[in-house]
């Protein structure tokens, strides 16, 4: 893709103060089911809408598109610290949070996961988009996409296309341009060390094996969720636990177009950002991310953390990062 440069410094590796990033009260959050007519086909995005009742008028509005293998979770795990919720995090702020299951994740419909590429997932998320700016959830005075990884990616294409998206925000997703010099990664595309696979077809798995789409899937290999998304010391373990249990799976599609590296990551003209943890096995390709775009300024790199930052134990400099970035570009909330 082409990059869209965001700032004109020299790479900046965070290190912010944690203090008074987190408040006591849980976010007031609400399920909500949305209805889409997807190319002929009816089909439904479950998420969870939250803050709307706290949240300043026009609201500021943040959609949330997890990554492969995560469910919407990711962004508002069941965990006991809240510092781990970004959904608790914004609407502290005062923040409105969209917190959608992507196309074919979750408790959202499941279409064939061979065919279910990025660009339909666009299509869903796009449509949401649509019903929000029309007023879905009262005035909005803008809208901000916000994804992870894969989200990041359908999150890039909505930008692109839709007119009603202000900003975007990616993590865990390399912002390089054409002709960069891949260097010396060790060409694993990240994951676990050599021999270990780290997808196999949620047929295999006891967890999704007896669901109908289960053989458009695949999902992480037992316990290898760690090497994948996270780097030694980085995630606690009983956070590490869960989030295996609560895993989720990828459409064989969109697996396929970034194992080929074909992904078509169309620019977004208007203000974006990206942030990847400095031990992103996965966007850095086994490589510390902060040496591998030494002397760029494509990204904001967040240290000791690995491709899931929100699980981090760095959730809460990402986060503050990202509300610092919104501040800049007039996004904040008239509290």
């Amino acid at each position: 893709m082409t990059h869209i440069p965001y700032l004109k410094q020299a790479p900046l590796t965070l290190a912010l103060t944690l203090a008074g990033t987190v408040a006591s009260a849980d976010p007031s959050c609400a399920p909500h089911v949305f209805s889409l007519d997807l190319e002929g086909k009816e089909v439904t995005l479950a998420a969870d809408i939250c803050g709307l009742d706290t949240a300043p008028a026009p609201a500021l509005v943040q959609v949330l598109l997890h990554g492969g293998a995560y469910d919407r979770r990711y962004w508002n795990p069941p965990y006991d610290d809240p510092r781990y919720s970004y959904v608790h995090a914004a609407t502290q702020r005062g923040y409105v949070t969209v917190n959608l299951d992507r196309l074919g994740y979750g408790a959202s419909t499941r279409p064939d996961g061979n065919t279910l590429t990025f660009e339909l997932g666009a299509k869903a998320v796009s449509a949401v988009v649509d019903q929000i700016a029309a007023g879905k959830l009262g005035e909005a005075r803008a809208i901000v996409l916000n994804g992870h990884s894969m989200g990041g990616i359908v999150g890039e294409i909505v930008a692109a296309t839709n007119p009603n998206v202000s900003a975007l925000i990616v993590s865990g997703l390399a912002n390089t341009p054409e002709g960069f010099d891949e260097g010396d990664g060790d060409g694993d595309a990240g994951g676990p060390p050599a021999g270990a696979n780290p997808f196999l077809p949620a047929t295999q798995d006891a967890r999704f094996a007896g669901q109908p789409w289960a053989e458009g899937y695949m999902t992480t290999a037992p316990n290898l969720r760690p090497m994948i998304f996270h780097a030694p010391g980085t995630i606690e373990a009983p956070l590490a636990a869960l989030e295996e249990e609560l895993r989720d799976t990828i459409a064989k599609a969109e697996l396929r177009a970034v194992m080929s590296g074909g992904t078509d990551r169309p620019a977004f003209s208007g203000p974006s950002v990206y942030y990847l943890g400095q031990f992103d096995r996965i966007a850095c390709e086994g490589q510390d991310c902060a040496e591998r775009f030494v002397g760029t300024d494509w990204h904001i790199i967040v240290p000791n953390a690995g491709h899931s930052l929100n699980l981090s134990k760095a959730a809460p400099v990402f986060f503050e990062a990202t509300f610092d970035w919104l501040a800049t570009n007039g996004l904040a909330p008239a509290l």
